[in-house]
């Protein structure tokens, strides 16, 4: 029922009068100057409405159509595949250039840890490009990192291609900055418990 449940639909619980209650030729319109005196009490049930989640989409088997809500109602989740360099947001994947995946990586296991605001001051490189080198067996310099200029650019881009790969606007997946500079600190929006990584470093 809640399934199938249209916006403007409502659910009553309908009671009739004590007297009535096991009647089997109670009947209502009233057929009969009988039951006239009868009363009718509707109470209304609050209940979910799911039918906007299956737009366009009512040929669909019961099996199938508890499926594709289960998958609207879910928490959104966030999967990193070390092993294949790909980041799934739900059904969505998302590529990243080396430098920003490991950048992402980084942020996603300093959210699942439990230590996901972090100042750019005290992020660590030298995390950054271990993870580098142990994903994609390749030296990095250093460079500009310590820089906060290079840092910001990293993270627009990072922002920019998620924003585009799952061609709608979820906030909780980009490196979000909190409060002002100097003070200011960034994270992945997401709770941890929906971060899943996946294969070994």
């Amino acid at each position: 029922m809640s399934l199938y449940g249209r916006e403007n639909d409502k659910l009553f619980h309908v009671l009739v009068s004590k007297e009535y209650e096991q009647n089997r030729d109670f009947y209502f319109p009233y057929s009969d100057d009988e039951y006239i005196k009868s009363e009718l009490e509707l109470s209304e049930i609050p209940f979910v409405r799911l039918n906007n989640f299956l737009k366009d989409t009512n040929t669909l088997s019961y099996e199938d159509a508890v499926s594709k809500v289960q998958k609207k109602i879910e928490p959104l989740k966030l999967i990193i595949d070390l092993d294949n360099k790909k980041i799934f947001i739900n059904e969505n994947i998302v590529c990243m250039p080396p430098l920003l995946f490991c950048f992402y990586v980084y942020f996603a296991i300093l959210k699942k840890e439990g230590n996901g605001k972090i100042n750019w001051q005290t992020i660590e490189i030298n995390q950054i490009i271990k993870l580098y080198e142990k994903l994609y067996n390749k030296q990095l310099e250093k460079n500009n990192f310590d820089d906060i200029s290079y840092f910001l650019e990293k993270k627009s881009r990072i922002n920019k291609i998620i924003k585009q790969e799952i061609l709608k606007d979820n906030d909780i997946f980009l490196i979000k900055i909190n409060g002002k500079r100097p003070s200011s600190t960034y994270e992945i929006g997401i709770e941890k418990q929906n971060i899943i990584i996946k294969g070994g470093l």
